[in-house]
C-alpha cells in the first residue's frame, strides 16, 4: 500500500497506518484551545471586508463556543463548525493529500 510522506510539525494529524491526515472533531475544541474564524461584514462604502479573528475559547454551550479575541479582547458566541484549531492543517491540505479512511481510531 502506498504511504503518503506528509511532514507536519506535530505528528497527530497523521495517520500512523497510511500516512494520510486524521479528520478533526470538533467537538475536541476544549476551554483554553487557540482558535481562528473568518467574519465578513460591509462598510460603509458597502464594501465587503473579510477578517480573520485568532481567540481562546473561554467557554463552551453545547455546540456553541464563547471565543475571546485575542488582538482586541472582543467576545464572539459562535457555532463550533466555523472555528478551526490554530495547529491543525488547513482545508486545502485536506483536499490535496486526501483523509484518514482506517478503521483504526487513534
Amino acid at each position: 500500500m502506498f504511504k503518503a510522506n506528509i511532514s507536519f510539525k506535530s505528528k497527530k494529524w497523521t495517520c500512523k497506518q497510511c500516512g494520510l491526515l486524521k479528520t478533526t472533531s470538533k467537538w475536541r475544541i476544549k476551554v483554553g484551545s487557540h482558535i481562528f474564524f473568518h467574519i465578513s461584514m460591509y462598510n460603509k462604502k458597502f464594501d465587503r471586508v473579510e477578517k480573520t479573528i485568532h481567540g481562546i475559547v473561554s467557554s463552551r454551550q453545547n455546540k456553541y463556543l464563547t471565543i475571546i479575541d485575542t488582538n482586541n479582547n472582543d467576545t464572539y458566541f459562535i457555532d463550533q463548525a466555523e472555528v478551526y484549531l490554530t495547529d491543525s492543517p488547513s482545508l486545502f491540505l485536506y483536499n490535496m493529500y486526501g483523509t484518514c479512511k482506517c478503521d483504526k481510531i487513534e
